[in-house]
């Protein structure tokens, strides 16, 4: 298995049998190379996966909510379909409410004030 492959990079790669010490010494043909090579190219990185079972539950106290989820597909070293993901960004009706700086973070708790906050001024009738 190749680990920490670039996306959209051409690698080389040869595989050949080893030998014994004493097979090294050419026999009185010469020694035939006995490899074989070939060449790919890794495919354009595309956007991250999605993050999956979004769920939105009460929180501990009555004006807050906790918003869980599973990261997709994050590989250790942070990318997600050969992009770098550096954490979360969380909406509420089309508005970003908070960012969470992690790429393996599965929760947020937010204050209702934080939701109300992100919705501007209303209109009191």
């Amino acid at each position: 298995t190749f680990q920490n492959l670039q996306p959209s990079t051409t690698y080389r790669v040869k595989v050949e049998p080893l030998l014994p010490q004493e097979a090294l010494v050419p026999p009185q043909g010469g020694l035939q190379e006995k490899a074989r090579e070939m060449t790919f190219t890794t495919p354009s990185a595309g956007p991250p996966h999605a993050p999956l079972d979004v769920q939105v539950e009460a929180g501990s106290s009555a004006d807050s909510l906790v918003i869980s989820w599973f990261p997709e597909t994050i590989h250790p070293s942070g990318s997600s379909n050969g992009v770098q993901v550096t954490g979360y960004a969380i909406y509420f009706s089309g508005q970003k409410v908070t960012e969470i700086m992690s790429p393996t973070a599965g929760s947020v708790s937010l204050e209702v004030s934080q939701i109300k906050a992100s919705q501007g001024p209303q209109a009191v009738t």
